[in-house]
Parts: C-alpha cells; sequence; structure tokens
C-alpha cells in the first residue's frame, strides 16, 4: 500500500473514531441529564430526618422551617406530614444533624 493509500486509510479511521466519541459524549450528556433529573426527584420527595445523637437541640432548624416541621424540645423532631422538603433545615444545622430522607 503506498503511502497516500494509507493516508487516506488513517484518515478515515480517524474520522470514524471522532464520530464515536462524538456519539459517546451525546449519550454521556443524556445520562447526565437524567441522574440529575432523578436527583432532583429524589430531594424533592424526601423530608427531613435528625440524627438524634447529633442533635444538641440548639433550635436553629426550628426557627428557620419555613413549613414550621420542626419542633425542639430535647432534640429535634420533624413532622413529616409538613415537611416539604426544602433542605433549610439541612443546611443551617451547626451539628450536621439533619438530612434529607432518599423517598421517591
Amino acid at each position: 500500500m503506498d503511502r497516500n493509500a494509507q493516508a487516506s486509510t488513517f484518515q478515515q479511521r480517524l474520522n470514524e473514531l471522532k464520530a464515536k466519541v462524538a456519539d459517546l459524549q451525546d449519550q454521556v450528556k443524556g445520562v447526565r441529564r437524567h441522574l440529575d433529573r432523578a436527583a432532583d426527584r429524589v430531594v424533592l420527595t424526601g423530608h427531613a430526618v435528625v440524627d438524634l445523637s447529633r442533635c444538641t437541640a440548639c433550635g436553629i432548624c426550628e426557627q428557620l422551617c419555613p413549613q414550621g416541621a420542626v419542633h425542639v424540645s430535647d432534640v429535634a423532631r420533624v413532622d413529616v406530614s409538613r415537611c416539604t422538603g426544602c433542605g433549610t433545615c439541612v443546611q443551617y444545622c451547626p451539628q450536621g444533624a439533619i438530612r434529607l430522607s432518599a423517598v421517591r
């Protein structure tokens, strides 16, 4: 095979590989969008859960909860019927004692 034929074959193979890479990149983007939407569903439907061993009953979560779903006496308690899973309590808990459940 002469040099021109080899170069042509090489170029064709290179173009095929570039096309496959582009297809794979599109597939990865699609999977990422799907995972992002799935993660949004988990967060939006979950509710706050308190780790009783970490809660110091500081009351910050109770003060900041926009739904009035958190009540503190000896520890924080979440009224799951009122909790919308907004994550405000999770974000501001200084002890990291609150997380959102993974209910779908």
